[in-house]
């Protein structure tokens, strides 16, 4: 999603750090996807990239990468068993 990013944080990194790393970067949390990891949302008007920067600046994050949306094609897949 566009001003989304997915943060992985190391492991032992607490819930007010997490709070802390956040406030640092600008961004607000948008949903959890694992005990570990989350997805934020950027604020103001820093780019997803800048955000990104700035949390992976912090050595208790592991990476910040754009949340990207999939979306399936309309190819008819070959294999077998997943055919019309």
């Amino acid at each position: 999603m566009a001003r989304e990013l997915v943060v992985k944080y190391r492991l032992g990194t607490t819930g007010p750090e997490r709070e802390a790393i956040r406030a640092a970067a600008d961004v607000r949390p948008a949903g959890l996807v694992d005990g570990r990891t989350q997805a934020v949302r950027v604020l103001g008007d820093q780019t997803a990239a800048e955000a990104a920067a700035r949390l992976e600046a912090d050595p208790r994050v592991v990476h910040a990468v754009p949340n990207y949306v999939a979306s399936s094609s309309l190819l008819i897949p070959n294999d077998p068993g997943r055919g019309p």
